[in-house]
């Protein structure tokens, strides 16, 4: 029996782009908006891990250059799924990890958010701002 062929890395990459847009724009008093945010992002999660049991550090690499991108949160969302999902490199774990800290710079929700996921990466308890 043939073993599946593994989708190929600008696919999936391309596919991954699309979402931020979606949490984005985001209308926290519409329920179904909720929802379509919340799928969105476990699409992501689950795209970044196929990216890394696939791809390792490649793959690493290819989300690494999202980190430039500002439009609709997407350098925060790649940053995140590449310290969740990879074993990276020092350079690429140091920028995405200013990108996470910037993003969690502030009081809007968005901020809060990061700081608790910065919170929960970093194992403590204090972000100094």
């Amino acid at each position: 029996m043939a073993k599946p062929q593994k989708t190929p890395l600008p696919e999936l990459l391309a596919e991954y782009k699309t979402l931020p847009a979606q949490c984005a724009n985001t209308n926290y008093a519409d329920a179904d908006s909720i929802k379509a945010h919340n799928k969105a992002v476990r699409r992501m999660q689950r795209l970044a891990e196929r990216i890394a049991q696939s791809y390792d550090l490649e793959g690493a690499y290819a989300l690494a250059e999202l980190l430039e991108v500002t439009e609709d949160g997407t350098a925060e969302w790649a940053a995140q799924h590449l310290l969740e999902n990879f074993d990276v490199d020092e350079t690429i774990g140091e920028r995405a990890l200013a990108v996470m800290e910037k993003a969690a710079e502030g009081d809007s929700v968005e901020a809060m958010g990061r700081k608790a996921w910065l919170l929960g990466y970093m194992g403590g308890d204090q972000i100094d701002n």
